[in-house]
């Protein structure tokens, strides 16, 4: 009987390590901090790149521009806090 357990242990641990091996989603932890956008006009960036070092401070965090876009006619930043 106890033999009959250990197959039966032997296969559900396979039949688990193959399934993780064939495809799906895989997850990396990050270390990333917090995320924050602004909206800016025209060339004023500045204004928003403030306001995200502002939002950054708190957490003894510095804001790294990540992208910039825009969006129905408004230009957005989008900052993390790194």
């Amino acid at each position: 009987m106890r033999h009959i357990a250990t197959v039966g242990l032997w296969l559900a641990m396979a039949s688990t390590m193959i399934g993780c091996s064939w495809g799906g989603p895989s997850y990396e932890p990050t270390t990333l901090g917090p995320t924050v956008s602004y909206d800016y006009e025209g060339d004023q960036i500045d204004q928003a790149t403030s306001q995200a070092e502002a939002y950054c401070a708190p957490f003894g965090e510095k804001a790294v521009l990540r992208m910039t876009g825009s969006r129905d006619g408004k230009h957005y930043a989008v900052y993390d806090c790194h």
